[in-house]
């Protein structure tokens, strides 16, 4: 149940995420450049997000307890790439819990095998 929850809060409820991947990743792939002035706006949505997040994983390892399941999986993607975006890169730092737990999931060699890939 609770790999259920977190699969529809990602699904549902990640729109500070994916408004900023969308915006400063999609678009110019698109040709169409990101719009730099809706930087702080974005910001100050993810932080407020990230500590959600960071409050569950005061508590637990990862999002679903202690064993890493589809719903740490679900959050991969979009988050490595909105950490690669100029201005976002660092926007786990002031959330430790995120961190610690986005450096466990992200290291991990089948993760690892993934970003290698071209496409993503």
């Amino acid at each position: 149940a609770l790999v259920e929850q977190w699969l529809s809060i990602n699904q549902s409820n990640n729109t500070p995420v994916t408004d900023v991947v969308i915006e400063f990743v999609f678009k110019p792939r698109r040709g169409i450049p990101g719009d730099s002035n809706k930087i702080p706006e974005y910001q100050e949505k993810l932080k407020t997000y990230l500590s959600i997040l960071d409050s569950q994983l005061a508590s637990t390892t990862y999002l679903a307890g202690e064993d890493f399941t589809l719903a740490d999986i679900s959050f991969l993607a979009y988050n490595h790439l909105l950490l690669t975006i100029p201005g976002f890169e660092k926007s786990f730092e002031e959330h430790s819990h995120v961190q610690r737990w986005w450096n466990a999931i992200s290291q991990r060699p089948s993760w690892q095998k993934a970003i290698s890939s071209p496409q993503l």
